[in-house]
């Protein structure tokens, strides 16, 4: 259920048949007014979809198999950068932000998303392989004892995300789904940092820059990159660990 409503083409084994959720409402939030007006003050005039998008529909953590809790599709989501999920290239040069929108109203009790303070400013940290591959803050046992912010959300709020804010998710200890979507942006002319998905001008000053108009446009895209995804057999791979030496760890930092 996870892979079939989320956004993007799955990590690895793709195929002709694999599932990824692309609606015309997603494509109407993606291309938003008032969200680009916000990102525009951000990252500037110049802006592109960034393809590291992903739906969650985190489930209530005591109906969840075991197997799942650590899933952060539907589980926990561990401490981590969005940046370490880009390849090198993409970690090294692309400006994004993340434009984080609740579906359902998030709280500490269904599994809101948390941060620390004074920890944002330190750059891209080293991030390694945990629960079935995901992308993990090395060290991040060091933070859960630190005084956290809550990023709790009602219908209708954002939260936006520098590339290097460093967050995780609780768990979902209600009975109901906590439903969300992320989406991304980067500055037009850098790397997506997950080629060859879809990257596009969604705002410019140079109207023809804008190609892409519609959902079947959309659409037509992720088509085009998911044929040129089936032979190598993966969407995208995570370079970890993001650094070779411990320079960058956490707890060499803090």
């Amino acid at each position: 259920m996870d892979q079939y409503f989320n956004t993007r083409l799955p990590r690895d084994h793709v195929k002709q048949d694999s599932d990824y959720f692309a609606t015309q409402s997603l494509w109407n939030l993606i291309t938003n007014k008032k969200i680009l007006d916000v990102v525009e003050k951000i990252l500037g005039k110049e802006i592109m979809s960034n393809p590291v998008q992903n739906t969650r529909i985190k489930q209530p953590e005591k109906k969840l198999p075991k197997g799942s809790i650590h899933d952060g599709l539907s589980g926990r989501t561990p401490w981590h950068q969005d940046a370490a999920v880009l390849n090198t290239r993409g970690q090294k040069l692309t400006d994004m932000v993340t434009v984080w929108i609740p579906f359902t109203k998030t709280t500490k009790k269904n599994g809101c998303m948390i941060t620390v303070k004074k920890i944002n400013k330190m750059g891209l940290l080293n991030h390694i392989s945990g629960y079935r591959g995901q992308v993990e803050l090395k060290n991040s046992e060091l933070l859960d004892d630190m005084k956290h912010i809550y990023l709790e959300a009602n219908i209708g709020d954002v939260i936006l995300l520098h590339k290097h804010s460093i967050h995780c998710s609780l768990p979902n200890r209600s009975n109901d789904f906590r439903i969300s979507a992320d989406l991304r942006y980067n500055v037009a002319g850098q790397p997506s940092g997950r080629e060859p998905l879809p990257n596009f001008y969604v705002r410019s000053k140079n109207k023809k820059n804008i190609k892409i108009k519609n959902f079947k446009q959309w659409l037509a895209l992720w088509e085009k990159a998911k044929e040129k995804c089936i032979p190598r057999k993966y969407a995208f791979k995570y370079p970890l660990p993001t650094f070779k030496t411990n320079g960058r760890d956490l707890s060499k930092l803090i």
